[in-house]
């Protein structure tokens, strides 16, 4: 499997960032619905966002979206990662807690 994170990418503005990460898990294949939860709760921790998770994407600051970016890009457990313009990141004090 393959990660993608573009420079800029559209997020519905409308949807948790929980429910548009358990879609995005689905759409990877991951259709284990227990599964999905244990991996986007996980990843939403490493980002720092688990706070926010339930809040409307629409209310996100750009470094928030960027790290909604950031775990929808590692869901599934890729081997790769491409990343579009990634020194254009989040803020370095709220970013990951660990490097990848």
């Amino acid at each position: 499997m393959l990660g993608y994170l573009p420079q800029e990418f559209g997020l519905y503005g409308n949807l948790s960032g929980y429910e548009y990460l358990d879609y995005v898990a689905l759409m990877k294949g991951i259709t284990n619905s227990r599964k999905r939860r244990e991996e986007v709760v996980s990843l939403l921790e490493q980002v720092n966002m688990t706070d926010k998770a339930k809040k409307r994407m629409g209310s996100y600051s750009g470094g928030m979206k960027q790290r909604i970016g950031i775990t929808q890009a590692m869901l599934g457990s890729p081997k790769l990662i491409i990343v579009d313009e990634p020194t254009a990141g989040p803020h370095k004090r709220k970013g990951r807690k660990e490097a990848t």
